[in-house]
């Protein structure tokens, strides 16, 4: 008798290749399949996590660098209107200095952490 028509909801709530009418009906034993079995399907699993694991090591190695350039342009442009404060004798300077000495500890521990990042082994920048 003809099967009814799966639908790709109906294929992505099933679990188990057994709950398949369509390959429980199929001439062939796909069970005796290697990728069918639980060993090659958990390797397959861990393959493809390892193959994501690599492709996120090059996204963060980018993310990183971002990290770098934003931090230290940060500093510079603080550094620079801080200067440019200083000259005029603006009220507001030593507000902004004080305020930076607290970001700048935390932008040099980020920096620190940063650095730590990219000389590990498996850093790919």
């Amino acid at each position: 008798p003809p099967h009814p028509p799966i639908s790709w909801k109906d294929i992505a709530e099933y679990s188990f290749l057994g709950k398949f009418d369509l390959l429980r009906h199929s001439h062939a034993d796909v069970q005796d399949n290697d990728w069918a079995k639980p060993a090659f399907r958990q390797g397959m699993v861990k393959f493809f996590k390892l193959q994501h694991a690599r492709e996120e090591l090059k996204h963060i190695s980018v993310e990183v660098h971002h990290l770098q350039t934003s931090i230290h342009n940060e500093e510079a442009h603080i550094t620079k209107i801080t200067d440019e404060l200083l000259v005029s004798n603006h009220p507001l300077t030593s507000e902004l200095k004080r305020q930076h000495r607290s970001w700048h500890v935390i932008n040099e521990l980020h920096l620190h952490r940063l650095d730590q990042i990219t000389r590990h082994p498996q850093y790919v920048g």
